[in-house]
């Protein structure tokens, strides 16, 4: 089991991709600007864990950081941005 860290998880690609890592066993950090409203993405199972993060932000990325630093048996070797600027 990996873990695999992917952002933009609120919809579209991003929550495919973490659908697709769930479902092969992995432990899925899935990061959204919005955690309160990531309903499709809490519903995918245990092994996904919603956060927030706002990648345009460098304090919100350096707290996201933070958080995955404190768990020192969490080792996440991918890393999947999915975004789209339009």
């Amino acid at each position: 089991m990996a873990a695999v860290l992917v952002t933009g998880t609120n919809k579209g690609v991003g929550l495919e991709f973490c659908r697709r890592y769930a479902a092969r066993g992995d432990q899925v950090l899935g990061c959204c600007r919005d955690p309160d409203t990531a309903d499709d993405l809490r519903a995918i199972g245990d092994n996904v864990e919603v956060l927030g993060v706002r990648v345009g932000d460098g304090a919100s990325v350096a707290e996201l950081a933070e958080i995955i630093g404190t768990r020192g048996h969490l080792r996440c070797p991918g890393w999947f941005h999915e975004s789209f600027f339009g």
